[in-house]
């Protein structure tokens, strides 16, 4: 079986922010300034934090029982339903190019900067043509010897297609 870690529900400015909020939630708590009232509702903020912040996306890929399942994690609980699958055709690996454009607001017109960065992604293609998303990373490389440890257990072919030639890794 494998299960790979992917992104987490929020992005992390979000994540800082409703940490600061749970410490400041804690220390109110911890104080002992409250009703009884306003005590259960911030151990239900306290939770709702908690497991905002540790909410995480998985994929677990089962072979011998076929069958793959992408869920959300939350402190423990997994939400998502599995599929079952016949077979997996191939892992191919795609270049995804992210371009940001930052803006300067000023009384004097500034140039607009522009950042650049690629990411490498991994996908499965099931026999029935469906796709997902395995694995990603900013180096190729450290990717690709990734996959070859996955692929000794999904005994499939890997194809990197993030070039103009497709190259099938052994």
């Amino acid at each position: 079986m494998i299960r790979t870690k992917q992104d987490y529900w929020l992005p992390l400015a979000a994540r800082v922010v409703l940490f600061i909020f749970m410490i400041s939630i804690a220390i109110n708590f911890i104080s002992g300034s409250s009703t009884a009232a306003s005590y259960v509702l911030q151990v239900f903020i306290f939770l709702l934090s908690c497991s905002a912040v540790t909410a995480r996306n998985f994929l677990e890929v089962n072979v011998t029982e076929k069958y793959y399942r992408d869920y959300l994690w939350i402190m423990g609980f997994k939400f998502g339903e599995a599929i079952k699958f016949n077979s997996i055709e191939k892992l191919f690996v795609n270049k995804v190019n992210l371009v940001a454009n930052v803006t300067a607001y000023a009384p004097t017109v500034l140039p607009v900067t522009e950042f650049r960065d690629s990411v490498y992604k991994c996908f499965l293609k099931f026999d029935d043509g469906a796709k997902i998303l395995l694995d990603s990373d900013k180096d190729k490389d450290v990717l690709i010897e990734r996959l070859k440890g996955y692929n000794q257990i999904l005994g499939t072919t890997i194809f990197d297609t993030s070039t103009r030639e497709i190259k099938i890794i052994e």
